[in-house]
Formats: C-alpha cells, structure tokens, sequence
C-alpha cells in the first residue's frame, strides 16, 4: 500500500514540476523536483533490497537530487558542480542497468541512441567552445546509459 501512495505521489509531483517549469514558476519547480526525487529514493530504500542494483538506483538518485539542488542555487556559481552530480548520478545508473542484465549490450539497441548523440552534437558544436570535450563525454554517458536501460527493460 505505501509503495502505491509513494508512487502516485511521485508522479503528481513529477507532472506538477513540469507544469510549474511551463508556466514559468520558479518556486513550484523548486519544491516538486526535490519532492520527487526525495519520494523516489523513499520508494527505493523502502523496497528493501540492498543488491548491487538497488544501491546503485539509490546513489544515482541522490547524485540527481544534488545536482538539482545546484542548479536551483546560483546558477552561474555552482552550474558545472550540478552537470557533474549528474554525470555520477549516470554512471550510477549505468552500473546499475548493466549490473541487471549482466553488462550485455547489443548493437541494434546501442546504434540508434549514438546516432543520436553524434546528430546532437553536430547541432550544438558550434557554441560549445571551451565546453567541447564535457560535453562529448556528457552525451558518451548518457548514450550507455540509455544503452544499458534498454538492455534491461
């Protein structure tokens, strides 16, 4: 029963931050994207389970709440703290999707996501400067770990 109210409290928040984010209003963005954060890693601690995976899912989620929390901060001041809590918060991630299906990865899956990023890239090079190299390693990242969460699914 609690991890159905956890659950649907997740989501109402989840679909109040994006709603606050369109409307322009900044302080609802600041209460339901931690709000929900905090609620998914109550939904993971409360499942019980301590493997490998679940810890990974809990570390991944409180590197993501950290970087939130950086970026609702000064935001010129503590950008580049936030982009790397959320760059650990996907690896945590990527060892936790690859931790469930053995770190298996096949090509028709992983090609598409690369396409993407390398398409991606193209569109922001011109304006990265100095960012280059984060940024391809950003999308690196992000494309295993949307890799390994599709091998998992």
């Amino acid at each position: 029963m609690l991890h159905t109210i956890l659950s649907i409290f997740a989501l109402f928040t989840a679909l109040a931050a994006i709603y606050c984010d369109y409307a322009g209003w900044r302080l609802g963005v600041y209460l339901a994207k931690p709000i929900t954060l905090i609620t998914l890693l109550l939904l993971a601690v409360q499942s019980g389970l301590y493997d490998v995976y679940a810890t990974t899912i809990v570390i991944g989620l409180t590197l993501s709440l950290v970087g939130d929390v950086f970026l609702m901060l000064d935001r010129q001041r503590y950008y580049r703290a936030g982009l790397f809590s959320f760059l650990l918060a996907h690896i945590a991630y990527i060892v936790a999707f690859g931790y469930a299906q053995r770190y298996q990865v096949r090509l028709e899956l992983g090609l598409p996501l690369l396409a993407f990023a390398v398409a991606y890239y193209r569109v922001l090079q011109r304006g990265l400067g100095r960012e280059r190299g984060p940024v391809i390693a950003y999308l690196l990242v992000i494309s295993l770990m949307g890799m390994q969460a599709l091998e998992a699914a």
